[in-house]
């Protein structure tokens, strides 16, 4: 299943080995209700340019993406993860961009400590252009825009470029340009939590009666539930509960030798009291 993202003539970020995946994206990985699903990616650039990414996603059938920034995990290699709260089919796919804001901060920084004055007066007015960038794009930016374009005219400017707010504030607001979007759209399927595990017990509901009793019912069987989960067991599951067939029937030990009050095995359908979609009525209801 493929994205319909928008693609771009000009791209610098490559993004390769998105995982979890199940044959490249071509079936749906399976998780359980409550899970995270940890989503990883080589995203890179060519350069020295810092590179963003992000993860999408949504649940099947919604229009909104949500978006939930990466981090790095070493050599190229990024990680995000989200939970998967509802059962059904989820959505997810990566995205990356080349961090202009992070970048100079981070080399406004290293250049701070060589101290060379002229060079900071220069990359303090390229951090005010970046600024008047997002102040154009992003509306609800302007006001912080025109605070932060104020302080980097001040005395105090070189302070402030390389201040954790600023860098606080390019991480809310970045300037995004030329983004790559992974090009196959991935899905995982959630079922619900005891699909992760169960232990599963079967008896013949017959069989459930008390000592002295000639035929089990489901409340018989019903009495018997709480030994079971003393037992460490999940699920209860019985063999067949149709009337039993009438023809070709064996007795007791698989023999064809039928004696009367035999019942007969309970995989043979096909009587007067009724088919496979009916129920034995000595069992109840």
């Amino acid at each position: 299943m493929k994205g319909n993202f928008k693609k771009y003539n000009r791209s610098r970020v490559i993004i390769e080995n998105v995982s979890p995946h199940v044959n490249s994206g071509q079936y749906q990985v399976k998780r359980t209700q409550g899970e995270h699903l940890i989503v990883s990616a080589d995203v890179f650039a060519d350069g020295h340019d810092h590179v963003t990414a992000i993860l999408l996603w949504r649940k099947s059938g919604q229009r909104k993406w949500q978006e939930q920034w990466m981090s790095a995990v070493g050599n190229d290699r990024w990680q995000s993860s989200f939970l998967l709260e509802e059962k059904g089919v989820y959505e997810y796919t990566v995205k990356g961009f080349i961090n202009h804001t992070e970048t100079w901060i981070h080399d406004f920084r290293k250049r701070l400590g060589a101290g060379d004055a002229k060079e900071l007066d220069v990359q303090v007015q390229i951090g005010i252009g970046l600024i008047q960038g997002i102040a154009k794009k992003q509306a609800k930016a302007k006001s912080a825009c025109a605070k932060w374009i104020k302080l980097l005219q001040s005395e105090t400017a070189n302070e402030h470029a390389s201040s954790e707010e600023l860098e606080s504030f390019f991480r809310q607001f970045p300037s995004i340009e030329f983004e790559t979007t992974a090009e196959r759209l991935y899905s995982c399927v959630v079922h619900r939590r005891r699909a992760g595990f169960s232990a599963w017990y079967s008896f013949f509901p017959r069989s459930g009666a008390p000592a002295g009793s000639d035929h089990g019912t489901f409340s018989d069987c019903e009495k018997l539930l709480p030994r079971i989960k003393e037992l460490g067991f999940d699920i209860v599951y019985f063999p067949p509960i149709h009337p039993i067939g009438s023809a070709f029937r064996k007795g007791k030990n698989n023999t064809l030798d039928i004696k009367p009050g035999e019942p007969g095995c309970p995989y043979a359908t096909g009587s007067a009291a009724g088919g496979h979609k009916d129920i034995l009525s000595e069992l109840g209801t």
